[in-house]
């Protein structure tokens, strides 16, 4: 399966319905602090990333993600990944789905991520996501978003 970038960024962050509902209901003009939510999430993917690239693992930062965060994903995004992941392992050494990181948007590892405006669109909430790298701030993703119930 080929998940197009546009197909990403409609789907990217499809996650944290556990976490928007712990934080009790909102209004249009409160929008939830899901900011913490989102960069927990990222700075326990660049640790997890970086510490797979140091060990040489054969395991990638998104099949763990799907072991131990799946709690966190929407059972969309869960299914679309797990196509995914089946695919790219039938075709070893070649590229029949993402070319790219996932969730950081993006084939290198910024140094760091942080969550920027959070926007209220209808029953969800988008989140920009920003890389840094030294003295650059560089904006990842735009199309995020969070699902309150």
């Amino acid at each position: 399966m080929r998940l197009s970038r546009t197909f990403v960024a409609l789907i990217l962050f499809c996650f944290g319905v556990g976490a928007l509902q712990a934080q009790g209901p909102t209004t249009a003009s409160q929008p939830p602090d899901c900011g913490p939510f989102v960069q927990q999430f990222y700075n326990w993917y660049v640790a997890k990333q970086n510490a797979l690239m140091k060990s040489n693992s054969r395991e990638s930062a998104l099949e763990v993600t799907l072991r131990e965060k799946r709690s966190s994903l929407s059972p969309e995004l869960v299914k679309g990944l797990k196509e995914d992941l089946a695919a790219s392992k039938k075709s070893r050494g070649e590229i029949v789905g993402l070319d790219f990181d996932f969730f950081l948007n993006a084939q290198d590892i910024a140094e760091r991520y942080l969550v920027g405006k959070i926007t209220p669109k209808g029953d969800h909430y988008w989140v920009e996501v920003f890389g840094v790298w030294g003295d650059r701030k560089i904006r990842i993703l735009t199309s995020g978003r969070l699902k309150s119930r």
